[in-house]
């Protein structure tokens, strides 16, 4: 079973390799992000406010599933989480209340 999701994966030619989720969102700040790197890159993962200034960097060794939490305390509004791995780059809002 596993065998048939990696070559399926394997096929997508669209740019969105990795895929990724986070919850909850809205979050107090502490979220959990999901990754699903689909390969052996290293990720980058980053969170900008809306005006495009970081306040989260890591990075995270490239492997099928990771599991991070992530803690924003004391930051509110929303932001935007984005992983780049290779030539990918996926982004998604979160808001922190």
């Amino acid at each position: 079973e596993d065998d048939n999701s990696i070559s399926s994966k394997t096929k997508k030619s669209d740019g969105k390799a990795n895929n990724f989720s986070f919850y909850p969102n809205p979050s107090d700040g502490n979220f959990i992000l999901d990754l699903d790197l689909n390969g052996k890159e290293d990720a980058l993962v980053s969170i900008t406010d809306m005006d495009g200034k970081e306040v989260y960097n890591e990075k995270i060794s490239g492997s099928d599933n990771s599991s991070k939490t992530i803690d924003l305390g004391g930051k509110k509004g929303t932001f935007i989480v984005t992983i780049k791995q290779g030539r990918n780059t996926t982004s998604k809002k979160i808001i922190i209340e």
